[in-house]
């Protein structure tokens, strides 16, 4: 069937009610497109409102907006709305209004719980099995922390995370705060006590540090799709976390000394420097950040990584680049049903994949050898050919572009890793550079390695130089 012309009223509004209030600030609503079923409606996201209603009104006058009539009876998180009734002649005019919430608490401890406590002798036995480049000097206590955050869109939720705390010490400690990297499993988290990153985490309570090492948004007891390499989300969980585990600490009578360092790899690389540009740009008088350890990151999503998951060579891992369109999705609803992406079969079998109970393996599994050959033809000749795609300028968005930079900065990369471009690193650091920047610089501690077997060398390089500004 086909539908007659439509006009789309560009009056998104930011009121007190969905029915009334001033155009607080402007959404964008962008002309509506005829579809099979009906007018497809798509608008910017607005990061105070709790939801959006959309409303039709078929005269165009100041009046008429009055009188408007809801399409949905209830807000919709969504940014868009199919409308499956237009009229067949007459004009329809639209609006979005946006609904305001109460704005998240960010930081506050919701809850803390002792979940395991490891005694000096075995983390003395842990430490020198896996030659870890330091000694236990403390017990280490495990504390599962609730707290309150923003999602990828802005929207308040709930994230968890651990807090590892060096049992007995007197003087005031560092604070290390931990990003981790890539997980597909919503248990495979800190918060758990899961994986070997966290027993890195542990190594480096019991050499005197107190670790905060958060979940992520969407992963852990957070709800929703984890918004994978989404960089704003990334931040603020972290940012969020160092303010519950202050709190914790003060509540466990923690001595602080006011040191925050920061690492992580792969993601947790992403996580770190977006994190840390979070802090020196955002929060400058609440924190500030003594060094940062960002290892094998994917920071240039736009420049760097786009050509490998979206070309036509194999990836090592291709379920990254599912895990990545789908994650953006969460933050950006950029597409409203995998079929706009994806070809069949990809369009059913990925979305149960990315519930947070599968495999990376399975995933990867699931994808071709080429991560672009499980795109529809159509959306990919179109990011091809248009310098200005919306999937371009989300990936842009989620750069973590270089800032004039206050705290000290080592990237650690090693040279063989395929995953990740050493390349990427390199570029950043002449980035810094050229802002001015000089405390800013590439250590490669094992130039043969791939990007898996590179994590250990980088994370016992990067443990050396953070020691090295402990009071």
């Amino acid at each position: 069937m086909r539908w007659g012309v439509f006009v789309a009223a560009v009056l998104a509004c930011l009121g007190s009610s969905p029915l009334r209030g001033a155009c607080d600030q402007e959404l964008r609503l962008q002309a509506p497109q005829v579809v099979d079923g009906g007018v497809l409606l798509r608008w910017s996201p607005q990061q105070q409102a709790a939801g959006y209603r959309v409303e039709y009104t078929e005269r165009w006058d100041a009046n008429s907006w009055q009188s408007c009539v809801p399409l949905n009876q209830w807000a919709t998180t969504n940014l868009f709305w199919l409308d499956p009734n237009p009229p067949a002649v007459a004009a329809r005019f639209y609006r979005v209004v946006a609904i305001p919430f109460p704005p998240a608490n960010r930081g506050l401890l919701l809850d803390q719980k002792l979940s395991n406590t490891y005694s000096l002798t075995e983390l003395k036995i842990l430490l020198f099995v896996a030659s870890f480049p330091g000694s236990a000097e403390y017990a280490v206590e495990f504390h599962r922390v609730l707290y309150e955050t923003v999602d990828g869109r802005g929207q308040k939720t709930i994230a968890s995370g651990a807090i590892l705390v060096p049992a007995g010490r007197s003087k005031p400690a560092p604070v290390l705060s931990f990003q981790h990297s890539t997980v597909f499993l919503r248990d495979d988290v800190p918060s758990r006590g899961e994986g070997q990153e966290f027993l890195l985490g542990v190594g480096m309570a019991a050499c005197g540090y107190v670790v905060f090492m958060a979940d992520y948004v969407g992963l852990g007891d957070s709800p929703g799709l984890h918004p994978f390499l989404h960089a704003q989300s990334e931040a603020t969980s972290v940012v969020d976390l160092i303010r519950a585990g202050r709190s914790c600490c003060e509540s466990l009578g923690i001595p602080l000394s006011g040191q925050l360092l920061l690492w992580g790899y792969s993601q947790g690389g992403h996580a770190t420097l977006a994190a840390h540009r979070e802090i020196e740009l955002n929060h400058p008088e609440e924190m500030s950040v003594s060094a940062s350890a960002p290892m094998a990151g994917p920071y240039d999503l736009s420049g760097t990584m786009a050509p490998l998951l979206l070309g036509q060579e194999p990836y090592a891992s291709p379920g990254y680049m599912a895990y990545l369109l789908f994650g953006l999705n969460e933050a950006y609803s950029f597409f409203c049903s995998p079929e706009e992406l994806w070809k069949s079969p990809y369009h059913e079998v990925l979305p149960p994949l990315l519930d947070g109970a599968h495999t990376d393996s399975e995933v990867n599994s699931a994808m071709p050898a080429v991560p672009a050959q499980a795109l529809r033809p159509e959306f990919l000749a179109a990011y091809e050919s248009d310098p200005n795609h919306e999937l371009r300028s989300l990936l842009r968005r989620n750069d973590v572009n270089p800032w004039p930079l206050r705290g000290a900065l080592r990237f650690f990369h090693c040279a063989g890793d395929q995953t990740v471009p050493y390349i990427i690193s390199q570029r950043m650091v002449e980035r810094f550079h050229s802002l001015g920047s000089t405390d800013v610089r590439l250590v490669d501690p094992l130039p043969t390695a791939d990007h898996y077997p590179g994590a250990v060398p980088c994370f016992f390089a990067a443990k050396s130089w953070l020691d090295s500004f402990v009071r």
